[in-house]
C-alpha cells in the first residue's frame, strides 16, 4: 500500500514440480537451510492460525554503509521516483550491498542430477504490487524504508479462492462477471482443487491486459 520492500527467494531444484522423496531438491534445500517447523501462535499456546517452516539463516545479514538511508530514499523519491526505484533494484540484486550471512549455503551437498546451485531471485515490491509466493520457495523480506502491506498466509481452494479472486478483480475495477472467462466467474469452478493452476493462469492473463 505504501513504501517498498525487497524480496529475495530461494528456488531449490524441484520447487516447480515438488517431489517429497528423500532425494528431491526441496528436501535438500530444506536441510541446507537448517529448517524447522514453526507454528504461528495466536492469543494463547493452544490456538494456531497457521504453521510453516523457519530458517535462522539470513539473506540480509549485513548492510553496506553505501546503501542509502530511509531518509535519503524519501528525498530521492521527491526528486525522481523512477530513479529511486532503479536504485533500489540495483541494491536488491547486489549481494555485496545486502549480504547473506557467512554460512548461507549457495551450493547444495547432494548427488542429484539437478543443478546443485541455489537459485536466488530478487524483486522490489512497490505500492500497488500484488506478490504471489510460489510453494516451496524460501523467502525473506527487507524494508529499506517504512512500508505498509497486507498479506495472507494462503488461500484455501475450498474456502478462500472465490473471495480472493473477487477482491483482486474489484481492486482493478473489473466488476462485470459477464466479461470474465468462465473459469473466473464466481461459480463452482473457483472451488475446484483440480482447476487451481488454470484459475491462476487465466487470472494473471487477464490482469496483464489491464
Amino acid at each position: 500500500l505504501e513504501g517498498t520492500k525487497i524480496w529475495r527467494f530461494v528456488a531449490p531444484p524441484g520447487a516447480i514440480v515438488p517431489n517429497y522423496e528423500e532425494e528431491s531438491g526441496v528436501f535438500h534445500v530444506d536441510n541446507a537451510l537448517q529448517s524447522y517447523r514453526l507454528p504461528s501462535v495466536a492469543w494463547d499456546e493452544d490456538v494456531y492460525l497457521s504453521s510453516g517452516w523457519q530458517s535462522d539463516l539470513s539473506l540480509y545479514a549485513s548492510r553496506n554503509n553505501d546503501v542509502s538511508s530511509a531518509e535519503d530514499l524519501a528525498k530521492l523519491e521527491e526528486h525522481d521516483r523512477e530513479q529511486k526505484l532503479s536504485y533500489l533494484d540495483d541494491v536488491a540484486h547486489n549481494l555485496d550491498l545486502l549480504s547473506p550471512c557467512s554460512d548461507f549455503p549457495l551450493e547444495l551437498n547432494c548427488d542429484s542430477d539437478d543443478d546443485s546451485t541455489l537459485s536466488v531471485w530478487t524483486v522490489v515490491q512497490k505500492a500497488g504490487d500484488l506478490l504471489v509466493i510460489p510453494a516451496h520457495w524460501w523467502h525473506q523480506t527487507y524494508a529499506p524504508e517504512p512500508s505498509i502491506a497486507i498479506a495472507s498466509q494462503r488461500a484455501g481452494s475450498e474456502r478462500d479462492t472465490t473471495r480472493v479472486v473477487r477482491h483482486i478483480l474489484e481492486t482493478v475495477g473489473n466488476n462485470d462477471c459477464n466479461s470474465l472467462p468462465e473459469i473466473l466467474r464466481m461459480e463452482e469452478g473457483l472451488s475446484s482443487r483440480t482447476r487451481g493452476k488454470e484459475i491462476v493462469r487465466r487470472l494473471f492473463k487477464l490482469l496483464s491486459r489491464m
